[in-house]
Parts: C-alpha cells; sequence; structure tokens
C-alpha cells in the first residue's frame, strides 16, 4: 500500500475493538464485497478525535469476495483503488463521498474506516418506508449530482455497482456513497477484466454497460425507482 500520510493504518485488532468484534448488533448492512458496521473509537492513539468516542463506520471485505474468485490480492488492489480515489484532491471534499479515517490491509481483516455517524444505509431506509416525499426528492437529487460531479471530471469516473445497499444517510438524510469496488476511470484507469465479470451481482442487468461497457444511467434509473416507489428489484448482494 502507498504511503497516506493523513490517514491511520490499523490493525485488525483496532477494527475489532470499534466494533465490539463485529458484533451483530453493530452490523448495518451486506455490500456486494463484505460488510458494514457501526464503530466507536475511544481515544485510540494516532486518531485525531475532537470528542472522547467518535462514530465511525468500518466496511470489511469477508467471504463474498471468496464466491466471487477474488483472492487477497484482488481485495488488495480493490482498497488500494478506493483509498486513491476517496483521498485525491479533486474528489475528497465532496459532501456525498465517504470521508476515510483509514484502513487496514492485514491478512486476518481487509477493511476501511469512515468518518461517519450513519443513520442507515439507504437499502434499509426503503423498506422501512420512513422518507418523507421532501426527503425522496433531496437524495434524487443528491444522487444525480454526485453522478454529474463524477463524470463530468477532467477524467470521468464510472462506479458501476451503485445499489441502495452502498449508499448510507446521515442523521440529515444526506447520501454517502461508500463502495468503489468497481470504479473505473479517472486516476484508477479502465476497467479490468476480473471486474467486467463481476460487475452484475446487484439484481439487474444494465443494457447500456452489457452493450458498451461505458454507462451507468441504468443504475440511476432503478435508482429512482426504488426511492420514489419504496419498492425493490430482486436483489442480492
Amino acid at each position: 500500500m502507498e504511503s497516506y500520510s493523513s490517514l491511520v493504518v490499523f490493525t485488525s485488532e483496532d477494527l475489532k475493538l470499534f466494533t465490539n468484534s463485529f458484533h451483530k448488533n453493530n452490523l448495518i448492512g451486506d455490500t456486494q464485497f463484505g460488510k458494514l458496521f457501526r464503530g466507536c473509537i475511544k481515544n485510540l492513539t494516532g486518531v485525531i478525535c475532537t470528542q472522547e468516542n467518535r462514530d465511525v463506520t468500518v466496511k470489511i471485505w469477508d467471504e463474498k469476495s471468496n464466491c466471487l474468485n477474488l483472492d487477497s490480492d484482488d481485495e488488495h488492489l480493490m482498497i488500494k483503488e478506493e483509498v486513491k480515489f476517496l483521498t485525491h484532491p479533486s474528489i475528497h471534499c465532496h459532501p456525498n463521498l465517504v470521508k476515510l479515517i483509514g484502513f487496514c490491509c492485514e491478512k486476518e481483516v481487509r477493511g476501511v474506516v469512515y468518518d461517519l455517524n450513519p443513520r442507515d444505509i439507504l437499502h434499509n431506509i426503503i423498506l422501512k418506508d420512513v422518507l418523507s416525499w421532501t426527503q425522496r426528492v433531496n437524495i434524487i437529487l443528491q444522487l444525480a449530482g454526485v453522478l454529474e460531479f463524477l463524470h463530468t471530471q477532467e477524467m470521468p469516473y464510472l462506479v458501476l455497482n451503485i445499489c441502495e445497499s452502498h449508499i448510507m444517510l446521515d442523521w440529515d438524510c444526506n447520501i454517502k456513497l461508500c463502495d468503489f469496488g468497481l470504479i473505473s476511470g479517472g486516476i484508477i484507469g479502465e476497467i479490468s477484466a476480473l471486474k467486467k465479470q463481476i460487475t452484475i451481482p446487484i439484481g439487474y442487468v444494465d443494457p447500456f454497460f452489457a452493450a458498451k461497457g461505458t454507462c451507468c444511467l441504468y443504475l440511476f434509473d432503478t435508482m429512482y425507482f426504488r426511492i420514489y416507489s419504496s419498492k425493490q428489484c430482486t436483489c442480492h448482494v
């Protein structure tokens, strides 16, 4: 892993400590490659906190990666690309992208720690059907805005696994994209052959990507339907 002076290199024991050993009560939800947990950093040396305890989100890669034929090198590359992407000067200040505190690349646990105390993932919020009409509109506008931001960079980005399980909401109902395992373009470069093979396990096939490999408008349209209707397409991540 390259050196990122602003980030903390955590150990697997750190991540276990933050999440109470990845206790089920701290589980937020599943992602395509792993899980999201609520965590709390308590006076850890090397982590700058403005308060005694700091609520965070911990994302780990788990056995689902093995089912997708990802080995440790593939997981390491995904973490490296995510860290590189989220810390880039043109990216890290966007309000709808998660902010990194640090990462862990040990054999036992591979994961990242976000500076976010989430309300929940959008998937769970949709199932609960608790969003007001104004909140739904705001979420759609924020999603459209961050996609436009990524697509209009000098070197555009494409995130091929955007779905409601990869979007967290803060307590003001602002969205935070939180999974970039299938990002390409920009400083990351072209999508690899491996990523092309694992792009479509989210419940539908994007015909634009299947034909040309260059469009994620279908992703936005599907998300639009889900958020406004509170209904789910068949989706297993």
